[in-house]
């Protein structure tokens, strides 16, 4: 017993410590400031932490609703990692990405020129800062050091510790809402009656849209045409791998009832350990196989697809950006909140945790409806 009580309560002195430590520096911060929806800004910033390229899909979302519904302000976006930026060039909305990236090796050094960014961010003078996450310690204190005005964001009640109430001045609850929903929904809080919902959009140079032109130009492609993307998964994500053989079968169903469907096979760095078995799939089945290129080239591919069938990737992402239909193949752990979004989203669940269990036929129906629903 007493054993047991020198475990626990070190344990517990620990954890009361480090919130007192939280809360303590906060003392700074107006706690609980109500903001009424709607009030005007001339100049807002958004704080984007190091996310995947699936994630950016909501922040998009944020973005694109903010500056609808305030098309009078500057708009400027904070970011740290090259693939993010990468999302939001020529993009016409943003007035400045403000890029920073160093070394996180050294930790010390990355938080300290972390925050040194939020003091040069201050001299802005921004009346409104979003930090759209609820669980980043670092961009809740960057979003304290760089607002000048309101500094809002989410607040989780799942999280122990909630940076949001200690380093914003409001914060809006995120509930486990679908990812791009809750993007949109801060939107809405912060713009009340005025709030434009707009959805997520990646704007292309011209460039890489005459690179897409050419392609499918190349393979044949016609405007009339039916084009479906597959994107089997391989590599470290075996249990939601849906591989060749199986969309062997899924392509021979659905041309069996169509044979002027058009099929091409999309991959990225994990499909690699299974590219002899891709490029099998794409011979056997005469469809076409996509090149190896960055995600901005293969999102301009996307945008000519009539529908997307894939495992939980972040092509599913982007083809719910390009509005494209998709058809996700997931296992029972993945939560409801990062389905596909926007027009003809689907999901197909295993019946158990891996998905080689859906049943070809069953995708194969799933896409006839869809694309009939979008004839």
């Amino acid at each position: 017993m007493f054993d047991l009580f020198l475990k626990v309560i070190p344990k517990a002195l620990e954890r009361a410590v480090k919130k007192s430590i939280f809360y303590l520096l906060g003392l700074f911060v107006n706690l609980n400031k109500k903001y009424p929806p709607g009030l005007p800004y001339k100049k807002i910033l958004v704080l984007l932490p190091e996310s995947a390229l699936g994630d950016m899909l909501g922040k998009v979302a944020l973005l694109t609703s903010l500056k609808a519904s305030y098309t009078d302000a500057v708009l400027d976006v904070f970011v740290v990692r090259k693939n993010n930026k990468k999302v939001l060039e020529h993009n016409p909305l943003i007035r400045n990405i403000i890029f920073w990236e160093t070394d996180r090796k050294y930790k010390l050094v990355y938080n300290l020129g972390l925050l040194w960014n939020g003091v040069k961010l201050r001299k802005e003078k921004y009346d409104l800062v979003v930090s759209p996450t609820s669980d980043n310690l670092r961009f809740a204190i960057l979003a304290r050091l760089a607002g000048s005005g309101r500094r809002t964001g989410f607040i989780d009640s799942s999280h122990k510790v909630k940076y949001a109430d200690i380093f914003l001045s409001d914060a809006f609850d995120e509930k486990g809402m679908h990812f791009v929903e809750k993007h949109q929904k801060l939107a809405v809080y912060i713009a009340g009656e005025r709030a434009k919902i707009k959805r997520p959009e990646m704007f292309l140079s011209k460039e890489e849209e005459n690179y897409a032109s050419s392609f499918w130009g190349k393979k044949g492609i016609m405007e009339q045409d039916i084009l479906i993307g597959l994107h089997p998964l391989y590599g470290e994500y075996s249990e939601r791998s849906y591989k060749a053989d199986r969309f062997n079968k899924v392509i021979n169903l659905m041309k069996e009832k169509n044979p002027a469907l058009k099929f091409s096979i999309f991959w990225g760095p994990t499909e690699k350990a299974g590219m002899a078995e891709l490029e099998k799939l794409a011979l056997e089945t005469g469809s076409f196989m996509i090149e190896d290129v960055d995600f901005r080239k293969l999102y301009a591919l996307i945008k000519r697809l009539d529908l997307f069938i894939c495992c939980n990737t972040g092509t599913s992402h982007l083809a719910s950006m390009a509005d494209v239909p998709v058809i996700l193949l997931c296992d029972p752990k993945l939560f409801g909140f990062f389905d596909p979004w926007g027009k003809g989203g689907s999901v197909i669940n295993t019946k158990t945790e891996n998905c080689r269990d859906i049943e070809p036929g069953e995708i194969a129906e799933k896409a006839e409806k869809i694309l009939t629903i979008d004839e």
